[in-house]
């Protein structure tokens, strides 16, 4: 995305607005530039700057969304370790051995311990396929396997369906470990792990929809639904977290709005504002 942005500055700067824009507007394509023109009346040049501009808000949510995704991994591998009372049970030898199968009528289940805390098959397979290749990152390294060597290569729909009751249960169980900032406000964990999945599924739809280079800045809820959740997960598990965050340039973007790059395309972000 950074990239793609780049070369769109660059043949801007090289090539001057006023000048032929037909090979930039035929690489981005023309019904994807049509979406950025308000009421049909915006030249190709305020198109292409609207794009630029949902370019830019997207990178920034991207970065948010991802460093959330980080302290929320984190969180509940901690929590796991504190249940489990010894680490990430993936970076054992006795993998398998810890997590064990039992058949029923309807599917194959794998629990995580005796305690009946159980995770899909396709859950676990994701598990795997993650010890796999954390296995491998440590090999070529010629060290001892992390924990950080299989959680960081969960994918974040992994971390989101977590806590779907039909998947995993311990997170219901650790929800305070995991979001220790929650005021829990004498509800049930249940509760708290339901309203975390319908946030993450928000935010997982945003993350794709940035994946796609698909138009966000548009989207109404995008503050007080998106924005809100992500800062609002973040706070809960660490809200000294925030500081390190890049939410300020995000609500300077969305206060602006796309006329942040209506005066002139090369403007970066004001100086001294984070």
């Amino acid at each position: 995305m950074r990239n793609l942005a780049t070369k769109i500055e660059d043949y801007l700067l090289f090539h001057h607005i006023h000048k032929d824009l037909s090979p930039l507007v035929n690489g981005l394509s023309r019904p994807r530039l049509s979406s950025y023109n308000h009421l049909g009346n915006h030249t190709t040049c305020q198109q292409i700057r609207k794009y630029q501009y949902n370019m830019r808000l997207s990178l920034e949510f991207f970065n948010l969304i991802s460093f959330l995704e980080i302290l929320l991994r984190n969180s509940i591998s901690s929590a796991w370790a504190n249940h489990l009372k010894e680490d990430f049970p993936m970076i054992h030898s006795n993998f398998e051995l810890n997590f064990g199968y039992e058949t029923d009528s309807k599917t194959k289940v794998f629990k995580l311990d005796r305690r009946g805390n159980k995770v899909k098959t396709k859950q676990f397979e994701n598990i795997l396929k993650a010890y796999k290749a954390g296995s491998k990152t440590a090999n070529t390294q010629s060290r001892a396997m992390i924990n950080g060597d299989v959680i960081s290569n969960l994918m974040f729909g992994f971390w989101r369906f977590c806590f779907d009751a039909h998947f995993i249960s311990i997170n219901q169980t650790q929800i305070s470990w995991i979001f220790p900032h929650h005021d829990m406000n004498k509800r049930k964990p249940e509760a708290v792990a339901k309203k975390v999945r319908i946030m993450l599924d928000e935010i997982n739809d945003l993350r794709n929809r940035i994946a796609h280079h698909d138009k966000i800045f548009h989207k109404k809820e995008i503050r007080k639904v998106h924005l809100f959740y992500i800062l609002t997960l973040i706070k809960w598990i660490d809200p000294k977290a925030l500081h390190f965050s890049n939410y300020k340039r995000i609500n300077i973007l969305l206060e602006s709005g796309w006329s942040f790059f209506e005066k002139s395309i090369y403007d970066d972000f004001p100086p001294n504002t984070f």
